[in-house]
């Protein structure tokens, strides 16, 4: 049942469908929806409400249901009531509301007639995607227990919104609009005009049509409430419906909307208090809602006339959409056919030729496509093979489970059907369950090869996901792998909503690692608002690329941005910010009388006592306001000190003291926002203060009132605007993924921390469906695999995040039922860690060949194509680091936190925390080689034996993106394509022909400065001491290195635009309540352009490199640097490194050598010094 229209839609559904109901006029009754239940549809003024009536006292201790919810358009939040609200997603308007649920028993006050015996119901969202909901109602346990209690007991939730019609009439002799009239009229009444013309009448409804339009309508009944007619013989009178051009305010009978055919004439009539009184009459308008389908109108008008117009009998009054009760509606029952297959494949190994023929490896493969439903039904496939060369059909029709609209619809062939060598063909067909596509899908084609090895290319995408749909310059994303875990390029297709693509729409590719995800962002200008779009994507390398993904449906609507947050404001003056003028050329203490003076040689500090900003605080704005005494306000230059200025305040050593550049560009005090500085002294736990310097070659002089001024109005102030501490929001897009003997819960961050602590935690509760807990933990990460679990039981979880703050309400997921695995979890973790131990072998040379880690493997043929694939790169790795005197040692693997269980898709998948560690040997000392992972296993199977065949970083399968802005917050997205390295120059180290680091001469040694912007040993420590952190984006290298640099080098923030190279930032404007990254601090390449072009950090070799440095990465194919990591040693001959990517304790010459037989390899290193004053 669906509200509203256009792009503000509410659809309440029901889960798992309806039995045929029994229909009572506006009352659709539908018998044991669920066990001892009804489920109870009526249409109201403003919507519908929908009740469950339960018949008898529930056999379980909790008695629950869920209704999937669809609100396009709308966001969903539920208030504190328990009512859920729905707004405008562009505007934030409000369009409806679900007010909180009640229960009543069948008890029925004899003299008001109203069931007296109420209580509340607890109803929860879950949210599922940015349209999608469920409502989980959970009736009260004690009320449906107690004996008092008489059945049927009925809950009710109800829908209500702005209604989508628009009626009026006109009448012969009238001249004013009836559009807001409650009534309805049409024939002739009997009476008549001053002229003697009859006043006669005629009625125009218009409808809100576009949800059916391309619809296969199967019925339509209008029905109106007539109160009144002029039938006073009892007998029924004809009136027709007229297919009719729109009507409005300004029509009359002069000027009345033209009535076009005649659809259809009902006898129906009602009203008359002598022939039983007011009532409901309907006609059917099958054949009007079938053409307003056809031509898919937005809106639709219907015209209202009585049979004969001369007659007094057949005059009749209907309610209209204004009254307060029974309005018109019209009941259209209608489906629309399933969308043909887009996506037809066949393996494994899911792998085209250049001619684009499946090749597959086995006389058993699965045959899969993708079928998309507009109204959201489950699709099955039919699926037809036929040999290529003869025509002739192999076996029977075979025809798919039902899937969910999007999923691939898949039928493996039966041992026997088809033979080695042979090319067959296939098509397919979808079905909805209620209408077949009549077409069939083009042919594609296979060949049996079960002798063929198959080459490495990259898996198709999966775990796509959109986000930031409220822009018009979305994100696309998936996870991209390859059996070789190499570099890989994902590619991006748009197209418009029949498949043509959008050819002159350029979208980014992005390159990422194997197993990561892979996200791009469509430019600016590319989409229309609320236009529906599709997308795909595929992975490439040099091998070639994989299959296209399933096609996505995107619509992107312009939205009106988060709103601000309430702020409060704190002024510091006079005690609480200390000021100061300073003669920068002289030795003799600062001046701290009741004026400030500015010019070329004097400058002023100003130091703020910052212990009065609440614990905790968002800072959103800060403002420095100086009066000035004389002279005229200039622009001025704001310099963050690096180091306190102590006694006896000397001005010729303040210089020595300041960051090399300006917070900002020179700009008046009015115009320069300080709430990066005041925000990075509170968490770099150090304020010690900034300085005013009028720019180089300005001779003028300003003086300012101090902080001694007599007028407390005109001492100087420091303005600050900040979001009070308080409890975070409640976690997002909790779910749940059931497994063997436990479950995955995940979810996104709250949308607002309620502060500025990082320290946020999470605890996660695992109920029984009897309302007991089963489990309780706390983390600090958005997930957890939850052990120890009953197979085959229902269990929900409730997740709750807090901080020193507060606790935030909990967020539910649906409930899943934990289920075993088709050979026993046991058997997926052997694999796995067989898997890892041969790849260990390969490094350290226990193996010499992919073939002898096989063979000491006895699940090897459960991952020899996975392993073959990458042997070649890790045994080049292991040479290339043996001809340079390294070598691998004590290497390990462990699992930990494992979860074996059934993806949405049918596929086995092994979830754990993996520990990888080695020893890199080099002129007998050795460096730690380690790294911590959580990752994805995912296996298919070739005749009921499990492949490995997927690798995956698990947070990147994982992740959900939301509809607003913010959710570019943690994604790793392709730069523009415009950015381009060599744009900006670079000194990269010598590498040799082999692409390995040269050793080099020791250079002269750096001479040591009194005062330095970032303090390098205090980089490398923090870097060493949180490897461990928690990551913030999917791909986390350089916000790691920036935090390092931050909260260990204290070097300070720099002002500029998001997207500037020039700013360096990390703060709370952007999103109010969220914290906010400028380009430069989380993308690699947009930190090098800054920390050259505005740090002047120079290039230093790799002999000369120390702990505190920063080592980027520029890979062959890619037009920009996409790495970066923290020296923290180095030996002479190699670097120590600690970086967020790959393995997290590791060596210069281990992380080039990762990727040295690739054709994508490493070719360019820089190492960057921050850089120190002289």
């Amino acid at each position: 049942m669906t509200l509203g229209e256009g792009d503000q839609q509410v659809t309440l559904q029901w889960k798992g469908g309806l039995p045929e109901p029994r229909l009572d006029g506006n009352r659709a009754e539908y018998p044991e929806a669920v066990p001892g239940a009804d489920v109870i549809v009526e249409a109201t003024r403003t919507g519908f409400e929908q009740y469950v009536a339960i018949k008898k006292r529930p056999a379980a201790t909790v008695y629950r249901y869920t209704l999937p919810l669809r609100a396009e358009g709308l966001t969903v939040k539920q208030q504190p009531d328990g009512s859920v609200l729905f707004t405008d997603r562009r505007t934030g308007q409000e369009r409806a509301v679900m007010p909180a649920p009640v229960m009543w028993d069948a008890t029925v006050d004899e003299r008001s007639g109203e069931h007296t015996r109420r209580v509340p119901v607890d109803m929860d969202v879950i949210v599922k995607d940015h349209d999608s909901f469920d409502l989980v109602v959970t009736p009260d346990a004690g009320f449906l227990a107690d004996p008092k209690t008489r059945y049927p007991v009925t809950v009710d939730p109800s829908t209500s919104a702005l209604s989508n019609v628009f009626d009026t009439y006109v009448q012969q002799g009238e001249t004013r609009d009836w559009s807001t009239d409650t009534e309805l009229d049409l024939g002739n009444p009997g009476t008549k005009n001053a002229n003697g013309t009859p006043r006669t009448a005629r009625s125009y409804i218009t409808w809100g049509t576009a949800p059916i339009a391309d619809a296969l309508v199967s019925s339509a009944k209008l029905s109106l409430w007539n109160f009144h007619s002029a039938n006073t013989d009892c007998k029924p009178q004809a009136w027709e419906v007229w297919s009719a051009d729109p009507a409005t305010t300004t029509s009359r009978w002069t000027k009345q909307p033209t009535m076009h055919t005649k659809r259809a004439t009902s006898t129906q009539t009602k009203g008359n208090p002598a022939c039983g009184g007011a009532g409901w009459v309907s006609a059917d308008v099958t054949s009007l809602a079938q053409n307003w389908a056809s031509t898919k109108a937005p809106q639709s008008t219907m015209g209202l006339r009585a049979a004969n117009e001369s007659a007094i009998a057949p005059w009749k009054r209907f309610n209209s959409a204004n009254a307060t009760s029974n309005p018109p509606k019209l009941t259209v029952t209608y489906n629309f056919r399933p969308r043909s297959g887009n996506n037809r494949q066949a393996g494994p190994p899911y792998a085209p030729d250049a001619s684009g023929t499946w090749q597959v490896s086995t006389t058993t493969p699965t045959l899969r496509d993708t079928f998309s439903d507009k109204d959201g039904d489950k699709i099955n496939g039919t699926f037809e093979v036929v040999e290529a060369a003869t025509g002739k059909r192999v076996g029977d029709y075979l025809v798919s489970p039902f899937v969910e609209s999007g999923r691939a619809a898949a039928v493996t062939l039966p041992d026997g059907l088809l033979k080695d060598g042979t090319t067959y063909r296939f098509r397919t067909s979808p079905y909805d369950g209620t209408h077949y596509n009549l077409a069939w899908s083009p042919w594609t084609t296979f060949t049996v090869n079960t002798g063929h090895r198959p080459v490495a290319l990259p898996d198709m995408p999966q775990a796509l996901e959109q986000g930031a749909t409220d822009t018009l310059t979305p994100l696309l994303s998936g996870v991209v792998t390859s059996p070789a875990q190499e570099r890989i390029r994902a590619e991006f297709a748009l197209r418009d909503e029949n498949g043509k693509d959008l050819s002159a729409v350029q979208i980014p590719d992005a390159w990422v690692d194997s197993g990561s995800r892979a996200a791009t962002q469509v430019p600016v200008g590319a989409l229309s608002s609320g236009t529906t779009y599709l997308w795909a994507m595929r992975a490439c390398t040099d091998a070639g690329c994989s299959a296209w993904s399933y096609e996505q449906e995107l619509t992107a609507r312009e939205g009106s941005g988060p709103k601000p947050p309430a702020t409060k404001t704190l002024s510091l003056r006079g005690d609480t910010l200390a000021d100061a003028t300073a003669a920068i050329r002289e030795t003799t203490p600062a001046v701290k009388n009741t004026q400030l003076t500015l010019d070329a040689d004097h400058t002023i500090w100003l130091a703020p006592d910052l212990t009065k900003v609440p614990t905790g605080a968002r800072i959103t704005k800060a403002k420095l306001e100086l009066t000035p005494v004389r002279g005229t306000e200039r622009p001025v230059e704001i310099y963050d000190l690096l180091e306190p200025w102590t006694a006896p305040h000397t001005g010729k050593d303040l210089p020595d003291l300041l960051d090399e550049a300006p917070f900002a560009d020179a700009a008046r005090l009015a115009d320069q926002d300080l709430a990066p500085v005041v925000q990075s002294w509170l968490e770099q736990d150090s304020a010690e203060g900034l300085t005013l310097q009028l720019p180089k070659g300005t001779k003028d002089t300003v003086v300012y009132h101090s902080g001694l001024a007599k007028d407390a109005a005109q001492r100087p102030q420091l303005v600050i605007d900040y979001v009070p501490a308080a409890a975070p929001s409640r976690p997002q897009d909790v779910r749940t993924t059931p497994g063997h003997g436990g479950l995955l819960a995940t979810w996104n961050p709250p949308q607002d921390n309620g502060s500025a602590d990082e320290d946020l935690e999470y605890t996660v509760a695992v109920q029984k469906d009897n309302g007991t807990e089963a489990a309780r933990l706390t983390t600090t990460t958005p997930y957890a695999v939850i052990s120890g679990l009953t197979d085959q039981s229902a269990y929900r979880v409730s997740v709750q995040a807090r901080t020193a703050h507060g606790t935030s309400p909990a967020a539910l997921s649906e409930p899943v039922s934990t289920k075993s695995v088709p050979g026993g979890a046991a058997s997926y973790r052997d694999i796995v860690q067989q898997y890892l131990n041969a790849r260990a072998g390969l490094l350290t040379d226990r193996y010499p060949t992919a073939a002898a880690a096989l063979a000491a493997a006895p699940r090897s043929a459960s991952f020899a194509n996975l392993l073959n694939a990458q042997a070649p790169g890790l045994l080049e790795s292991r040479d290339l680091l043996a001809r340079h005197g390294r070598s691998y040692s004590d290497v390990t693997a462990q699992l930990s936190d494992v979860l074996v269980g059934v993806d949405i898709d049918g596929a086995v998948f092994l979830r754990a925390s993996v520990t990888e560690a080695a020893s890199l040997n080099l002129d007998g000392t050795s460096e730690t080689d380690e790294g911590h992972s959580q990752q994805r296993f995912t296996f298919s199977s070739n005749g009921g034996a499990p492949i490995l065949h997927l690798e995956a970083d698990a947070p990147a399968a994982e992740t959900v993106l939301t509809e607003t802005p913010s959710t570019w917050t943690g994604l790793d997205v392709a730069p523009p394509q415009e950015l381009d390295a060599d744009q900006v120059p670079d000194e990269p180290i010598d590498l040799g022909a082999d692409g390995f680091p040269v050793d080099e001469a020791a250079g002269p040694v750096p001479v040591a400065l009194r005062a330095a912007a970032v303090a390098g040993s205090g980089t490398a420590k923090w870097a060493t001491k949180n490897i461990g952190t928690k990551w913030e984006y999917q791909q986390d290298c350089t916000n790691f290195v920036s935090k390092a640099l931050y909260y260990g080098g204290k070097m300070k923030t720099r002002s500029g635009g998001r997207k500037h190279d020039r700013a360096w930032w990390q703060q709370y404007y952007l999103f109010g309540s969220i914290k906010n990254k400028s380009y430069t601090w989380s993308g690699a390449e947009n930190f090098r352009r800054h920390m050259t072009k505005y740090r002047k950090a120079p290039s230093v070799s790799k002999k000369n490199a120390r702990p505190g440095d920063i080592v980027m990465f520029k890979w062959k194919k890619e037009k920009v640097y996409n790495h970066a990591a923290v020296v923290v040693g180095n030996s002479g001959r190699d670097l120590q490194l600690r970086q967020h990517g790959g393995t997290s304790k590791t060596t210069l010459s281990a992380a080039i050598a990762r990727y040295k037989r690739k054709t994508n390899y490493i070719e360019r290193v820089i190492i960057l010094r921050p850089k120190s004053r002289g």
